[in-house]
């Protein structure tokens, strides 16, 4: 997939995560470990890809999703609609203010 992008000098990755990749929790420390390797593959791959017209980007989800809450996933994908849109940031936290 990421080869025939390159050929191309386009395409779109994205990652979506949780927030606990940077606020580690010792309750949930295999969780945190797990994102935030993700979180680094992301950024890793954003850096890396960028100069081929690739984007790469990541939603940190601050909660737990699910219907009718903040965290609503209709709500999140608005959330990853915007960001491949405008291919602006790298990393987006989603979080309830």
């Amino acid at each position: 997939m990421i080869p025939e992008m390159i050929e191309r000098k386009q395409g779109t990755l994205f990652f979506s995560g949780g927030t606990i990749a940077l606020e580690p929790n010792p309750e949930y420390a295999s969780i945190s470990i797990g994102k935030s390797a993700v979180r680094s593959l992301a950024l890793s791959l954003a850096d890396t890809l960028f100069p081929y017209g690739i984007y790469v980007g990541q939603v940190l989800i601050a909660d737990h999703v699910k219907r009718e809450t903040y965290y609503d996933p209709d709500r999140i994908v608005d959330v990853f609609w915007d960001a491949y849109i405008k291919k602006d940031q790298k990393e987006i936290i989603f979080k309830e203010s």
